[in-house]
């Protein structure tokens, strides 16, 4: 199995100063819900597959730093990959011809640089 295991919320903005609204917000097992009131600084931490959302932003922006840690390959995806194979089916990587190592997931990229390249 791969996916997003453990996820970290680290409040950027100051709430009430930089924006209005953006409560985070989990949902309960007897249908009601906890706001989670952080402050600038706090992180929060939580289990990737629980549910979770937040309130709309009123006004101003909201700013977040968002971890998550996965299991599984490591991947070059540009998407949340759950595919368990060493390369992605959604993804294809163009590689040189020539002893550099360049790859790309643009082919149109990877050959105006093989065009250039000297193979180093």
């Amino acid at each position: 199995m791969a996916g997003s295991l453990i996820t970290m919320d680290v409040m950027i903005g100051e709430p009430g100063v930089e924006f209005q609204g953006g409560t985070f917000i989990t949902p309960n097992t007897d249908g009601s819900s906890t706001q989670h009131v952080v402050k600038q600084g706090d992180a929060l931490l939580l289990l990737s597959h629980k549910y979770h959302n937040v309130e709309p932003v009123t006004q101003g922006t909201r700013t977040v730093l968002v971890v998550e840690l996965w299991e599984g390959i490591e991947k070059e995806c540009s998407h949340r990959c759950t595919d368990m194979r060493d390369t992605c089916e959604r993804m294809q990587l163009w590689h040189c011809n020539k002893a550099c190592g360049y790859m790309s997931n643009s082919q149109e990229a990877t050959e105006t640089h093989c065009l250039e390249c000297d193979g180093v």
